[in-house]
C-alpha cells in the first residue's frame, strides 16, 4: 500500500496497516543531487518479501527508486534520473515478470531494466513520442510498454521479445489507450477510451498485428482503467469513480 509519503505494512491481510514514512532522515541519497522540497512522491511499491522492497515515484518530478532491506524502516536511493532536460515526470510503473531479480520500469519515455533485484538500473528503451506510462509482461523476455493516458490521442505501444534488447512498435486500432493485458506474447486485450465514459475492448491473437473489437462500449458503459485476464474467456476489469 502507498500514500504520498508513507508505505503501509500489514501483517493481517490488509485489515490494518503500520505506517512507515519516507522522510528526509531515513533515506541515504547515495550521492545523488535531489530536490527535497516536496519529498518523495510515491507511485507504487514492489515487495519481494517483508524486508526487501522497492518504492518508485519521484523527487520533485525527477523519476526515482528507493530500495529498503528492512521493510521500509530506511532506504537507499538507487535510481534518480530525469527523462529530459526540461521534462518533468515520475516513475509510473514497475514490474518483475517472473518475480525474480529481473525487472522493468517506465518513466514516461524510457524503459529501464534491472537484473539484480533493483540495486542497479540501465536504459533499454529511449523513445521520443508517444509517452509510455505502463507496462505488461509475459516473462522476462516478452514485455509491452504503452501509453495509459485515456485523453492521449497519440498513444502507442512498443514490445520486446528478448528482454529489452530490441523493441518494435505495435499498431493499435485506436490511440486512446487506457490499459492492456497479454496472457501470451500473441494473445492480449486493450481497453480504449470512448468519449470519456466507456471502453472499447480489442483482442489480438497475433501480438498486435491485427485487432478485433469485442464490444460496442454502449452496454453497461464503464471505463476500464486496468484489466487482467486469466485465460481466453475469463477476465477482470476495474474502473469508475470509486
Amino acid at each position: 500500500d502507498a500514500s504520498w509519503d508513507w508505505v503501509g505494512y500489514t501483517a493481517d491481510s490488509g485489515r490494518t496497516f503500520i505506517k512507515r514514512p519516507i522522510t528526509l532522515a531515513n533515506v541515504d541519497y547515495n550521492g545523488y543531487g535531489v530536490n527535497l522540497t516536496f519529498g518523495f512522491g510515491i507511485a507504487g511499491v514492489k515487495a519481494f518479501d517483508q524486508n526487501n522492497i522497492l518504492v518508485y515515484g519521484d523527487y520533485g518530478l525527477v523519476p526515482a527508486i528507493l530500495k529498503s532491506t528492512n521493510g521500509g524502516v530506511s532506504y537507499l536511493l538507487v535510481y534518480h534520473s530525469q527523462v529530459g532536460p526540461t521534462t518533468f515526470s515520475t516513475l509510473s510503473d514497475m514490474i518483475f515478470p517472473q518475480d525474480n531479480t529481473v525487472g522493468f520500469a517506465v518513466d514516461g519515455y524510457k524503459v529501464i531494466k534491472t537484473t539484480n533485484g533493483g540495486s542497479n538500473w540501465s536504459v533499454v528503451y529511449n523513445g521520443s513520442a508517444p509517452a509510455l506510462g505502463a507496462l505488461d509482461a509475459i516473462d522476462n523476455n516478452n514485455v509491452f510498454a504503452y501509453s495509459s493516458d485515456n485523453s492521449n490521442t497519440t498513444g502507442g505501444m512498443v514490445k520486446t521479445n528478448n528482454g529489452g534488447g530490441l523493441w518494435q512498435a505495435v499498431t493499435l486500432p485506436d490511440p486512446r489507450l487506457m490499459s492492456a493485458d497479454f496472457i501470451t506474447p500473441s494473445r492480449g486485450w486493450i481497453s480504449v477510451n470512448q468519449n470519456f465514459d466507456s471502453s472499447l475492448i480489442y483482442y489480438t491473437s497475433n501480438g498486435g498485428a491485427s485487432w478485433v473489437k469485442k464490444n460496442s462500449g454502449l452496454v453497461n458503459p464503464i471505463q476500464l482503467v486496468d484489466m487482467h485476464f486469466v485465460n481466453d474467456s475469463v477476465g477482470f476489469g476495474i474502473g469508475g469513480l470509486y
